[in-house]
C-alpha cells in the first residue's frame, strides 16, 4: 500500500486534517491492525492507486479502538508505546543522476526514521458501537497530537507499531499484545526514478 502526499502550493489553503484509525481485536491471533484514513484519500484509479494520498500542509491525527468480546472479560487497554517507522525510497536514479533518497520522514520536523508518538493517548467515550462489530466492547483511545504532512516530495515504506496492555478484569490476567500495519508512503509523485 502506498501513503502519499501530492505536492501542491498549500500557503493558500486551509488547514485540513486527516485522520488514522486503527483497530483491533484483543483476541486475535494475527498482529495486524485494521486501519483507514479520513477522510478517504486513497485513490482508485490513476498513477497513486492502491495508495494514500495526503498534501503538504495536512494535519495527521491517531485513533486506536480496541475491540473485544463481552465473554472474554475484555474492559480496556492502555497503550504502553506507539511508534511510526517511515524507511525513505530511491527518488532519483538514473545515467549522470546522483543517486537520492526521500527523507528520513515525510512530517515536519522528524529527522529520524523511527518516531515514538509522544504517550498522550486519552480515552473518549465511544457514543456510537463500532459500525462492522456492534456487539463487541469498545474502548477509544485518540492520540493528543499532530504530525504535519511536509513539503518535500519522496517514497516511504511506513509502518506503525502500538504496544498495549489488555485489560480483561477478573477473567484473566493483563497481557501486553503488539500490532501494527506497514503500507507505502509518497509525497508529490515521489520523484520516480527514470
Amino acid at each position: 500500500m502506498k501513503l502519499e502526499a501530492q505536492a501542491a502550493n498549500t500557503e493558500d489553503k486551509a488547514y485540513k486534517e486527516v485522520l488514522l484509525k486503527v483497530s483491533f481485536d484483543a483476541n486475535q491471533t494475527s498482529d495486524a491492525l485494521d486501519w483507514e484514513f479520513l477522510p478517504n484519500s486513497r485513490p482508485v484509479k490513476g498513477d497513486h492507486a492502491g495508495g494514500i494520498l495526503f498534501q503538504p500542509g495536512e494535519m495527521l491525527h491517531v485513533e486506536i479502538d480496541g475491540l473485544g468480546s463481552h465473554a472474554s472479560g475484555y474492559r480496556g487497554f492502555e497503550v504502553v508505546d506507539c511508534c511510526l517507522l517511515t524507511n525513505p525510497q530511491i527518488i532519483q536514479i538514473g545515467a549522470k543522476l546522483p543517486l537520492k533518497y526521500a527523507a528520513p520522514s515525510p512530517f515536519c520536523g522528524i529527522d529520524r526514521a523511527v518516531y515514538v508518538l509522544p504517550n498522550k493517548f486519552e480515552v473518549v467515550p465511544c457514543t456510537e458501537p463500532h459500525p462492522s462489530r456492534p456487539h463487541e466492547h469498545r474502548v477509544k483511545q485518540v492520540w493528543q497530537g499532530e504530525l504535519e504532512v511536509a513539503k518535500a516530495q519522496g517514497r516511504w515504506e511506513i509502518s506503525l507499531y502500538v504496544t498495549v496492555r489488555l485489560n480483561f478484569g477478573d477473567v484473566r490476567p493483563a497481557e501486553l499484545r503488539v500490532f501494527s500495519f506497514d503500507p507505502e508512503g509518497e509525497v508529490g509523485d515521489g520523484g520516480a526514478p527514470p
